[in-house]
């Protein structure tokens, strides 16, 4: 079973710029919750333990929102962890992967991106996709 997860928080949200200038796409306010809220709520569901935050482009909410939201589950007793993969300039998405895959523990990896996430994706589809992805790029 996949406990750890590159979730790709650093892109420039181009396409959502006109709505959101100030926040990266993954702080979309959602029913009153950025939706990087409701993706960690939904990998910690799916046993996801150990999370490598993917950041850059405007990193700084993303990373307050992310210190805030896990200490908060560490006062509940979650047994979760995380770290951030900070990209002094912009990687692409295959740079992204490459430098947060650096700061894996496990060779089994899944890869969330805010393009592509839907809630009710089916998990062993992108798990079997991002498998496929992180053996190519772990042989770079």
């Amino acid at each position: 079973m996949i406990k750890e997860a590159i979730v790709l928080a650093g892109g420039l949200g181009t396409r959502l710029r006109s709505v959101l200038p100030d926040l990266p796409k993954c702080m979309a306010p959602v029913a009153g919750r950025p939706f990087l809220y409701y993706v960690i709520a939904h990998l910690k569901k799916e046993g996801i333990r150990n999370f490598i935050f993917s950041v850059g482009y405007k990193s700084e909410p993303v990373i307050n929102f992310v210190n805030k939201e896990f200490q908060a589950a560490e006062r509940q007793g979650a047994n979760i962890h995380f770290q951030f993969a900070i990209e002094e300039e912009p990687l692409g998405t295959g740079g992204a992967i490459k430098l947060s895959g650096q700061k894996a523990s496990d060779h089994n990896i899944l890869v969330v991106n805010f393009c592509a996430f839907r809630l009710n994706l089916q998990f062993t589809f992108c798990k079997q996709m991002c498998l496929t992805v992180i053996h190519l790029l772990r042989m770079i």
